[in-house]
């Protein structure tokens, strides 16, 4: 677990250091190590296949020896939604198959006229959910490393990607001991392979914790919609979902928005925080402080510079007077980031401006702004957008691949 600071670490004192953690993940401010240390042992799940870093004395570069993919097979034949990675992902998941494969493609029942021609008639989401064709894929092809091509890792002397060295302005030592923690972090959770492991939580985490990829915005960048105020602990409690649950769910989407949504070694996202629903007596339980917690650490370490814009909308007014608190302590680059909204015509303008066609209709909370709509497929901006529907293909196909079910409430 992450090791929290007490109040003598922080010079605010208890109260202002838990609204300090609050808008900090409120704020989507994932580029601040300050605020969570980072421990020797796992802050989610348990330990798969731990194994070394050894560092190269020519090259003085970081690899890792060992295999920790024995237990993935090298082609395994997996149910794939139609056009699942067509044109909306970066990664290229499908891999051309060998004569065997293609003997093994032949051969399965499931790759039928009927199938395929069921695919290409569906006209909405619910259609498309039960509609398949059968690919062979290579899942180890669904597993991803630290590093992106292009991403200045190669050229870097100690192989130490640019967005680690931006977070430390440019010290080469501290970007390189961030680096080896990221590094290390991976290979205790076994995070490379999270997208080929079943995640039969899934759909029971989303409604734990409402969070969706809305679409893209005006400039292309990933939209992503987080509603803090609709956190359901309680359900969790009753689904028996644990922190770790949640924290790998967390991760598990986290790695799908930068290795297939958005691949390239510089992609940024727009956040937008709905603060419907939130109170400070909310904010400070128990179970919600530790999500922020342990959330703010795993963002902040592992996945820094990944923000182009922060829009927080539905703002209580107390919220806006915390902020003109904390505003001073950011760097400017980051305060420019960051907009914050109350409910109403100028929020619904500003949502426009930003997410173009991508803005979420229940986001929306005054006439003069009219959302897009469903396309002719059925999808549209929000919780129903053809990105959340490839993610959660994308875990279906996988749970299958391994005789898995989804877990339903």
């Amino acid at each position: 677990m992450l090791r929290r600071r007490t109040n003598k670490e922080s010079p605010s004192g208890g109260w202002n250091r838990h609204v300090f953690v609050f808008l900090v993940l409120t704020l989507n401010i994932a580029w601040m190590p300050h605020v969570v240390s980072r421990s020797s042992s796992s802050p989610w799940g348990t330990c798969h296949r731990p194994f070394g870093l050894r560092l190269l004395p020519n090259k003085r570069r970081l690899v890792r020896y060992g295999d920790a993919r024995a237990d993935i097979d090298s082609q395994i034949e997996i149910v794939k939604q139609t056009e699942l990675f067509g044109f909306r992902g970066g990664a290229d998941v499908l891999s051309p198959p060998t004569e065997s494969e293609q003997s093994a493609a032949d051969d399965a029942t499931i790759t039928d006229a009927e199938e395929s021609s069921s695919a290409d008639n569906a006209t909405n989401p619910e259609e498309l959910l039960n509609t398949t064709t059968a690919e062979l894929i290579n899942l180890t092809n669904l597993v991803f490393g630290p590093t992106q091509t292009g991403d200045g890792s190669e050229a870097d002397p100690d192989g130490i990607p640019d967005r680690f060295i931006r977070m430390q302005k440019g010290n080469r030592q501290q970007a390189r001991d961030a680096y080896v923690a990221t590094v290390q972090w991976r290979l205790e959770n076994d995070v490379d392979t999270i997208l080929s492991r079943a995640h039969p939580k899934y759909d029971i985490c989303k409604k734990i914790f409402p969070h969706y990829f809305a679409g893209r915005d005006v400039v292309g960048h990933p939209i992503v919609v987080q509603r803090p105020g609709q956190l359901d602990f309680q359900l969790a409690h009753e689904q028996n979902i644990s922190m770790d649950d949640l924290l790998f769910h967390y991760v598990f989407v986290l790695e799908y928005c930068w290795n297939i949504l958005e691949p390239g070694p510089n992609g940024v996202m727009t956040s937008v925080v709905d603060m419907t629903g939130v109170s400070l007596r909310k904010c400070f339980a128990g179970e919600m402080r530790e999500f922020i917690q342990k959330s703010i650490g795993v963002i902040s370490e592992n996945y820094p510079q990944r923000s182009h814009r922060t829009l927080v909308v539905n703002a209580p007014g107390w919220f806006g007077k915390l902020f003109k608190i904390i505003k001073p302590l950011l760097r400017e680059s980051t305060r420019q980031k960051i907009a914050i909204f109350n409910a109403g015509a100028e929020q619904d303008k500003a949502l426009a401006e930003y997410l173009g066609d991508s803005m979420p209709a229940e986001l929306v909370v005054g006439t003069d702004v009219t959302p897009k709509g469903a396309d002719e497929n059925g999808f549209e901006a929000g919780p129903k957008s053809i990105y959340e529907h490839d993610l959660r293909q994308l875990a279906l196909a996988v749970l299958n691949a391994k005789g898995e079910q989804m877990e339903m409430c």
